[in-house]
């Protein structure tokens, strides 16, 4: 499902979007099982599951609403943005390949998400974004919420439940510069390490701010120790 440089916005109430792939039949380059490019979208009380695409929804230089929705057995990405502008709240993620929650160079508000089994990062701030949250569980995750490239993360009442590394804080691309993440009200139980903060990049977390124990974060994730490869 492709909607492209729409006039008016979409709207998407109660419906489920299941056992999709991508295009693989046409020359549209399209990561994502449903695609909204310069497309603004409310979607709600919707569900994706046993997505076989890159991601299971992509939106790209749109505003949007996602609430009192699920994503349910996600072969790779759940929810991938770049460059937009919304809010997600009331909604699950469950099960999920890769990323759980996936923005670039985008401004987002998040409230009241549950993301459970989740094979790479829960919620991940790249490329200048910023995002801002309250009321967050993740569960048996790889990585729980990682702020890098010049973004902000900040989350109110989070709570990180076994999961491999807590919060990751570094640059990936030279283009970019370092990042800061700042969680209150933060609750940890079962970890491997409790955070990664790279030097330059900053942490605080229930008003005390974390020293940086890293050089190079880079070198150890994506499949190195931590984190899924990205080839």
């Amino acid at each position: 499902i492709l909607v492209c440089q729409a006039k008016k916005e979409s709207v998407i109430k109660y419906t489920d979007f299941y056992n999709l792939s991508d295009n693989q039949e046409s020359n549209w380059d399209l990561t994502g099982a449903v695609n909204f490019y310069e497309a603004d979208v409310t979607i709600s009380n919707s569900t994706f599951s046993n997505n076989n695409s890159e991601d299971a929804l992509n939106i790209v230089r749109s505003t949007f609403t996602l609430s009192n929705s699920s994503f349910t057995n996600i072969k790779s990405d759940a929810f991938d943005g770049d460059f937009c502008f919304g809010n997600i709240q009331s909604s699950t993620f469950d099960k999920i390949g890769n990323d759980a929650i996936d923005f670039s160079g985008s401004l987002i508000t998040l409230k009241d998400l549950t993301i459970n089994q989740v094979g790479d990062k829960g919620i991940s701030a790249g490329e200048m974004s910023k995002i801002v949250g309250s009321k967050v569980i993740i569960s048996n995750t790889e990585l729980g919420l990682v702020s890098k490239d010049s973004s902000y993360l900040h989350i109110t009442h989070v709570s990180l439940n076994n999961v491999s590394v807590g919060y990751t804080v570094f640059q990936k691309k030279q283009i970019f510069g370092p990042a800061i993440i700042e969680l209150v009200d933060y609750k940890i139980e079962g970890f491997k390490e409790e955070f990664l903060v790279e030097s330059r990049s900053k942490a605080k977390t229930n008003g005390n701010l974390i020293q940086p124990n890293h050089t190079d974060v880079l070198s150890i994730l994506y499949g190195n120790k931590y984190g899924k490869s990205s080839n």
